[in-house]
C-alpha cells in the first residue's frame, strides 16, 4: 500500500483537524462572551453616565477595570452573559395576581447555574439587611429566576451566588461582594414569603398606609411624605413640644 494511502496517516490528519476545529469554537465561544459582556460593561457605563458620575474620573477607572474582569468571564465557566434583562414571577392567588417584574443588571449564566449581579454606586448592603429583608432586591430577583416564567432563556438553572459590584469609583475598582449564604433558594423563598405577606396586608382594606413609610430611615425626597404633607404636621408637634 502507497504511503500516502497509510490508514494510520489518514487518521492523524482528521484527529489533527478535529484538534484545529475544536480551537476554533473555543476561540468563538470566547468572542461571543466577550462581546455580550462588552454589552454589560456598556449598560454599566450609560448608568454611571445617566447618574451624573461621568465626569468622575475615579468611576470610569472603575468601569474600565472591571471590563476586563468582565472579559475573563469565560475562564470561571460562565457560557453567556446576560445585561438588563428583565424576568417576572407571578405571586398570589388566580383571583388576585401580583406580578413581581424585575430587571436585573447582570445575570452570568454558567450552564446549569446562574450568578445574579446587581451594580451598585452607593454603598453595597450588608448580610444583615439582606437576610433581614431590608435590601430584598437581589434575593427576589433569585425568586424570579427561580420561578416558572423566571428570566427569558434562563429557565431550568439553580442560583450558585448573588453578588453586588461598586460601580462608583474608587479602591478596588470594581470592588465584588458576594452575598454569604448557603442556601440561595431558601433566601430567595424567604423574600418571596415576605413579600406575599406585604402584597395580603395591603390587599386588606382596613390596613393603613402609613404617612412615614420606615422610620429611622431617611429620603432626600419621598413624594408620599409630601403627599402626606408630612412636613406641616411634624412641624406643628414639634411646635407643641418646645418649651
Amino acid at each position: 500500500m502507497a504511503e500516502e494511502d497509510d490508514p494510520t496517516d489518514e487518521i492523524a490528519r482528521i484527529e489533527a483537524r478535529l484538534e484545529e476545529l475544536a480551537e476554533a469554537a473555543d476561540r468563538c465561544r470566547k468572542y461571543i462572551l466577550a462581546s455580550k459582556a462588552a454589552i454589560g460593561g456598556g449598560a454599566a457605563l450609560l448608568l454611571v453616565v445617566m447618574l451624573g458620575l461621568f465626569g468622575s474620573t475615579a468611576a470610569l477607572g472603575s468601569i474600565a477595570c472591571h471590563l476586563g474582569e468582565l472579559l475573563r468571564a469565560g475562564d470561571r465557566g460562565v457560557r453567556a452573559v446576560f445585561a438588563e434583562t428583565t424576568g417576572s414571577l407571578v405571586l398570589g392567588s388566580s383571583t388576585l395576581p401580583f406580578t413581581l417584574s424585575a430587571r436585573a443588571d447582570r445575570i452570568d449564566d454558567k450552564g446549569a447555574a446562574l450568578v445574579i449581579t446587581d451594580y451598585k454606586t452607593g454603598m453595597m448592603p450588608n448580610d444583615a439587611a439582606v437576610k433581614g429583608g431590608r435590601a430584598p432586591q437581589l434575593p427576589l430577583e433569585a425568586a424570579i429566576a427561580l420561578g416558572d416564567s423566571g428570566f427569558p432563556n434562563l429557565s431550568g438553572r439553580s442560583v450558585e451566588a448573588l453578588r453586588y459590584i461598586r460601580a462608583s469609583g474608587g479602591e478596588p475598582p470594581g470592588e465584588e461582594r458576594l452575598v454569604r449564604s448557603d442556601d440561595i433558594a431558601g433566601l430567595a423563598d424567604t423574600a418571596r414569603l415576605g413579600l406575599e405577606r406585604l402584597i395580603a396586608e395591603f390587599d386588606n382594606p382596613t390596613t393603613p398606609y402609613r404617612a412615614i413609610r420606615r422610620p429611622g430611615y431617611s429620603y432626600d425626597y419621598d413624594a408620599y411624605a409630601h403627599l402626606a404633607r408630612v412636613a406641616e404636621w411634624s412641624a406643628h408637634v414639634d411646635e407643641e413640644a418646645a418649651p
